[in-house]
């Protein structure tokens, strides 16, 4: 299955809920719940609470992030809000205000 795409020209505000991939370029302002894994590249600009499996920060994203699985924040990446995951991986070179809580198994 691909991968839903929210290109960079694109602004949504509101709920959004998905059982795909989804790949944001553009700026999402709201909730976000998906199924699978979200990635928000580096042009992505998201102002949202988001519960999925897997979430990849290359942007910048402010509001809270909850992964069953893993949250990635990239070099370059800017991310303003609380973290929870079992995994949490934050790249040398990454801009996070926060905190942090990673669950027991």
């Amino acid at each position: 299955m691909a991968a839903g795409v929210i290109g960079r020209g694109l602004y949504i505000k509101g709920e959004l809920h998905g059982e795909e991939d989804l790949i944001i370029e553009g700026t999402v302002e709201g909730t976000i719940t998906m199924q699978k894994s979200l990635t928000i590249e580096a042009a992505g600009r998201i102002k949202a609470d988001i519960e999925t499996e897997n979430i990849t920060v290359r942007g910048e994203m402010v509001g809270d992030l909850t992964a069953r699985q893993k949250i990635t924040l990239h070099e370059g990446s800017k991310m303003m809000g609380d973290m929870h995951a079992p995994r949490i991986e934050i790249d040398d070179g990454a801009y996070y205000k926060g905190h942090v809580d990673m669950p027991e198994d």
